[in-house]
Parts: structure tokens; sequence; C-alpha cells
């Protein structure tokens, strides 16, 4: 159970995003954004599976990171065109916003797609619209707060055999008992480096 709760909320996040939102297909390619934390970690599993090539941008390499782009030091969409030979990316997953949105739209192919799932409030964002209407980009957002709870027991349904069968994993696991459950809250705050901050029932 306490992976069950581990996976929840980050699996349901990147498979609504990834597969059913824009629809990943094998050979594509796509860019994370923030790829080392939870829903990103998610959404480069559930690309590795359906065939497509991840590449992740972040501050911290996660374990198993092929195509990694510092975003402290590295040019995201310069990075990004030289993973792909110069075409762009086919998608692109924004779990950050912010200053990475502008850069991660500018390393999308022609007729790429894009998702923003931040939520937390960000600075204003500008950049030109031509970049989207020039080259035909296709760009959404996910309100996972309007899925109900029949839809995302749905997208359990397919991730279940995923993980029973090994080929997806959950992510490492700290419990709490419900008396620490200010600190466990305050450890997500301060940034839990990748491991997931569970609260146990009492007994």
């Amino acid at each position: 159970m306490t992976q069950a709760a581990a996976v929840g909320r980050s699996y349901f996040v990147a498979w609504q995003t990834v597969i059913n939102a824009m629809g990943l297909m094998p050979g594509e390619t796509i860019l994370i954004t923030g790829g080392a934390g939870m829903v990103g970690q998610a959404a480069t599993a559930i690309a590795r599976w359906r065939g497509a090539e991840p590449i992740v941008a972040d501050r911290r390499r996660p374990d198993g990171a092929q195509h990694f782009i510092d975003t402290s030091s590295s040019d995201i969409r310069e990075a990004v065109l030289e993973l792909t030979g110069g075409r762009g990316a086919d998608l692109a997953l924004d779990t950050v916003g912010g200053a990475l949105f502008e850069p991660a739209l500018r390393s999308l192919r022609f007729d790429g797609r894009m998702v923003g799932i931040f939520s937390a409030p960000e600075p204003r964002v500008d950049f030109p619209l031509a970049e989207i209407y020039n080259r035909q980009l296709h760009v959404t957002g996910l309100a996972s707060v309007f899925m109900d709870g029949a839809y995302i027991a749905g997208i359990f349904d397919q991730l279940r055999p995923l993980f029973n069968r090994g080929i997806l994993v959950p992510p490492a696991v700290k419990t709490w008992s419900l008396e620490k459950g200010a600190e466990a809250y305050q450890t997500v705050m301060n940034g839990s480096g990748g491991i997931k901050q569970v609260l146990l029932p009492a007994g």
C-alpha cells in the first residue's frame, strides 16, 4: 500500500499528459522539464515503455537519464536541437513553468505538442506568439483537479499491469506516522530529492 500511495498522483498525471493528452508515439522525442521531479521521472519511465526517447532537463540528473540537459548551465533549445539532429523535440512536458516555458516551447519541431502542468504561482511569461503560429504548435495544460475518481481509476487500470510486470517501478519511499505529519510535509517543502513521503495511519 505504501508503494501504491507513492505512485498515485505522479503516475496518473504523467499518463494523462504523455499518453492521453499528447498521444506520445514510439520513436518520438519528448523533452521533460523538471525531469528529476516525481512527475518527470514517471513521464520518463512511461516514455521509455512507449518506445519514445525522453530528454530530461533539470538541475539534477536523475538516475538512468541517458539524455540530460543541465538547466543551470545549458541553453535548452540548443541542447535539444543538438540531440535531435537539428529537428527539435516532437513533444514537451513542462512541469516547471516560469523561465523554462519559452525555452521548452522553442525546442519543439514544426507541428510539435506541449503540455504544462505547473500549478504554483508563476511570474508572467512573455514570448512572441509567432513561436506558436508560425510553427503550428499545439499548446495545452492539465487541470487534474477536475478529473473524477472513475476516470483516474481507468488510468490506473492501464498502469497496473506495467507495475505488475516490473516495467514501471515505484519511487523510493520514506514512511511517517501521522503524528509526524507536519515534519513530513516540511520535508516535501524542503525538497525530498526523488523520495516519496508517505503518511501511515495509526497502527
